[in-house]
């Protein structure tokens, strides 16, 4: 019903989908090709860059009351490798 009812010609549902960048892939190919046409608007958050990984953790530790250095400069290395940028909830 997305994909074919009356779209052409009017705009009778709105949504929005939020997902992981694999969301993007799966939109363009197989049977949800046809919604994906249909997309007005289109946004993906950009990840942060290491140094602003350091100190989005630090600011959560200060929240978490925690003043001494829990990660070291190599950790945040790390943490920021595997997060690929992206900040957790």
């Amino acid at each position: 019903m997305l994909t074919n009812h009356d779209m052409n010609s009017g705009s009778p549902f709105t949504g929005l989908l939020v997902g992981q960048p694999t969301l993007r892939h799966r939109l363009k190919f197989g049977v949800l090709a046809a919604l994906d046409h249909r997309i007005a608007v289109r946004y993906a958050l950009a990840g942060i860059a290491p140094p602003d990984t350091a100190d989005y953790t630090g600011h959560h530790l200060e929240i978490a009351d925690r003043s001494d250095p829990l990660f070291s400069d190599d950790a945040i290395t790390l943490i920021h490798t595997a997060a690929r940028g992206t900040r957790g909830r």
